[in-house]
């Protein structure tokens, strides 16, 4: 699904680069205080946007899990991941008992697809936020 999975939680961003393709000096990831990563990458902070309405350099209660969609095969895997494949896994994880089991703690929100002006892809997300 991804090759460079993102974590936003409390304090920190931290990215997974598996490849080495993506991050300074070939890191497999790395772990920045969100006062750093606003002010030296902010790009790096917009797909948070959503999230972060307050301010992207404030403590974020809660746990964003971002993965951006593969758009061409890599050394992990050749599948790539278009928003229509993401949104029929979504649809059937909807369907199982453990959908049913947590949709009583969680609040649910449909999937959102953002389009460039070409139709393709920009952004697809999923909402789950904890009700307790």
């Amino acid at each position: 699904m991804t090759d460079l999975p993102q974590i936003l939680s409390g304090d920190y961003l931290t990215i997974f680069d598996p490849l080495r393709l993506h991050l300074a000096n070939e890191s497999e990831g790395m772990k920045v205080k969100l006062g750093h990563i606003a002010s030296a990458f902010p790009n790096q902070i917009l797909p948070f946007g959503f999230f972060m309405q307050d301010s992207p350099t404030s403590p974020f209660a809660g746990t964003v899990i971002r993965c951006p969609l593969r758009s061409s095969p890599s050394r992990i895997s050749d599948q790539v991941v278009t928003p229509e494949v993401v949104s029929k896994l979504f649809e059937e994880f909807r369907k199982t008992q453990m959908h049913r089991d947590l949709r009583g703690r969680f609040e649910w929100r449909h999937p959102t697809l953002g389009l460039n002006d070409d139709f393709s892809c920009s952004r697809f997300s999923y909402h789950v936020q904890s009700d307790g």
